[in-house]
């Protein structure tokens, strides 16, 4: 009966862990299949790339930016 209980605990613990997991600012393009989305900034996205010539970094426009996002206003 434990070791039920304890399988059932780390399959929830695994399953919530892989929900969470979402694709970053920048993605980097090294063909028209291959591609990384793991990328907070352009930096760590250019420094990926370098050296490869045909691979490029783009901003993952389905998620948008934090930079993008406006401040709410404040009222007088």
């Amino acid at each position: 009966m434990r070791t039920l209980v304890a399988m059932t605990g780390n399959t929830l613990a695994l399953t919530l862990k892989v929900a969470s997991a979402e694709a970053a600012d920048w993605w980097a393009w090294y063909d028209a299949y291959t591609y990384n989305c793991g990328f907070h900034t352009l930096d760590q996205c250019r420094a990926t790339v370098s050296g490869d010539t045909s691979a490029f970094c783009a901003r993952n426009v389905e998620r948008g930016s934090v930079y993008d996002r406006r401040r709410p206003s404040r009222d007088p």
